[in-house]
């Protein structure tokens, strides 16, 4: 079976564990920070605080920007946990549209559903192509909402020349097992605002003002004193986690340049084939390419996507619109585009190994398909 994702992993994996392991620390620590430095070299912004998963960085984000029973604007089309996040931190969700082209976050749904009582916004980066960022940004700078950006596809995406993740208060990526950057499972904040770094930071490690790493590694007499100054969490990145993520960081830009040559035999493949729509960037938009979608009519979808599985290619839906779950159904749900286009939605298999022999077969399995 030729899978829909694969992690991109080898010797030097490998190799960065093992030192880890034999350097005796394997909670949160250098590599961690490392990573963090990493991170916020790569999005220009100050401050990076890493996580063990994009859902912690989401929580915590919601955590620090709203109150309980405070508006946020976010998407249905998303992984489910998104809005599990706002739910968590006491919020009310007003579902905003995708884009019918791109299916990231629409703008300008977004900016039709702001009322006197949004206090945030949440925009996905679907499959790691960007969002228009510009008027978002404007007026939640005038109307002082929190925007939040959903960068879990979007490791490597560049909007005007400039990384996700930095135009809005806060940025929240994903490293889990099938994302551009893995470290197994691992997430990351990043953000320009030190009262939020800081506060994410305390809630992060279980509301304690001092990092173990910290006390271990300085000099201050009393180290192994610290304060409890919040109820938090424990969502902190564990170095080994961290030592791989540093690997990975170093292929990200060959691997995403892999997935961009592999995006493009699609769409030069399916060219010709009238019965399929796909994605066509515009000039300023750089995505990294973390999943690859088709378009279908409604009525052969799930055909289409059983036939593939049988011809062992792995095809699948991402995702199903959470306005559809029990736990969402009350929220407010005006999104004709989103009801319409998830039953269309196709996505093939696409990762940095994917052998061009394997994509002729998906290519010619499509072009077969009847």
């Amino acid at each position: 079976m030729i899978p829909l994702f694969k992690p991109c992993l080898g010797r030097a994996e490998e190799q960065a564990i093992i030192k880890t392991l034999r350097s005796g620390w394997l909670g949160n620590g250098p590599q961690s920070e490392a990573l963090e430095q990493k991170m916020a070299q790569l999005t220009h912004t100050k401050y990076a605080i890493a996580l063990n998963s994009a859902t912690a960085a989401l929580h915590l984000s919601f955590l620090v920007t709203i109150k309980p029973g405070e508006e946020v604007i976010s998407p249905s089309l998303t992984f489910v946990s998104a809005n599990q996040a706002i739910l968590q931190a006491g919020g009310k969700i007003i579902f905003s549209d995708c884009h019918p082209e791109t299916l990231s976050s629409d703008p300008k749904d977004i900016l039709r559903k702001i009322t006197n009582k949004t206090k945030a916004i949440l925009v996905l980066h679907y499959g790691g192509y960007p969002v228009e960022m510009e008027e978002l940004v404007k007026v939640c700078q005038q109307k002082k909402i929190w925007l939040i950006e959903d960068c879990a596809h979007a490791t490597g995406s560049y909007y005007q020349g400039r990384h996700v993740g930095s135009f809005g208060d806060l940025g929240c990526f994903s490293f889990a097992a099938i994302k551009n950057l893995t470290t197994g499972d691992g997430g990351m904040v990043v953000t320009n605002h030190k009262k939020l770094a800081e506060k994410i930071r305390l809630l992060a490690w279980s509301g304690i003002s001092s990092t173990t790493w910290k006390r271990y590694s300085g000099h201050q007499p009393h180290k192994w004193e610290y304060n409890v100054a919040a109820l938090g969490f424990k969502y902190q990145m564990n170095d080994l986690a961290a030592s791989i993520g540093l690997v990975q960081f170093k292929k990200l830009n060959r691997n995403n340049a892999k997935r961009k040559l592999i995006f493009k035999r699609y769409n030069q493949a399916f060219k010709s084939i009238s019965w399929i729509k796909t994605l066509n960037p515009k000039p300023g938009f750089i995505s990294s390419h973390h999943n690859y979608f088709i378009l279908v009519n409604k009525k052969n979808r799930n055909r289409l996507i059983d036939y593939l599985n049988q011809k062992g290619i792995s095809a699948n839906l991402h995702y199903f619109p959470n306005h559809f779950y029990p736990m969402f159904k009350k929220f407010p749900h005006q999104v004709p585009v989103t009801d319409k286009i998830w039953q269309e939605i196709v996505l093939l298999p696409i990762f940095p190994d994917l052998k061009i022999f394997d994509q002729k077969k998906i290519i010619k399995a499509i072009y077969d398909f009847n």
